[in-house]
This record gives C-alpha cells, structure tokens and sequence, in this order.
C-alpha cells in the first residue's frame, strides 16, 4: 500500500539492532522522503573471560572476538573465536583448569 505526504507508517529494527523488537515511527515529509529512523547494532561491551586473554577490536553485532586461554587451563583448543550476538551478549566461552589425572603415586626411594 502507497503511503502519502504526513503519514506515518511503523518500522520495527531486524534482531542485534539496538531498537531489536521495539517499534518506531517513521514520517512521510516532503519531497518524498521519510523522517530518520536508526537502528544501530547492539553493543556486546568488553569481552571478558575469566583464565583468559580475549580480544574484541569492535564489541558491535556481528563481530567476532577471540579468546585464548591462559597456561592452566583449557577449553577443547589453544584458541576460538566468540561472536557478539544479537542479544548484546558474547558468545559463552569457558577456560576450565586442565586435568591431569590420579594423583601420581611415588614409590619409596625413587
């Protein structure tokens, strides 16, 4: 359907925008043209993660972070790469303490 001068129709921003879900108005202004609406991407804020070193150049959605775990401890590889996702939160990522096992038994005199 046709929208003329003055109307105002809704919009709603896709998912990981910041106005995700939330509807906005948009105006119909003259010459045929619509009233600013923004959706920026959502934030993700710094990607922390505990027993490790991540880095996260842009903390926007969709980027991409990466995560290394410190000495110790493990995560199924040295490294991975983490997505900010559309909720505004990091992918989850953990660096658990690596297992080595029994206990080692020593025997006397050696």
């Amino acid at each position: 359907s046709s929208t003329t001068f003055q109307q105002t129709t809704t919009i709603t921003c896709p998912s990981g925008y910041t106005a995700s879900g939330i509807t906005q108005n948009t105006t119909c202004q003259a010459p045929a043209t619509w009233s600013s609406v923004s959706c920026p991407a959502v934030d993700c804020m710094a990607l922390v993660v505990a027993n490790a070193v991540s880095v996260a150049p842009n903390t926007r959605h969709p980027s991409v972070g990466m995560v290394t775990c410190n000495p110790g401890y493990t995560a199924n590889g040295a490294s991975r790469n983490v997505s900010c996702l559309p909720s505004g939160k990091w992918e989850t990522f953990t660096c658990s303490p690596v297992d080595c096992g029994r206990s080692l038994t020593v025997a006397q005199g050696t």
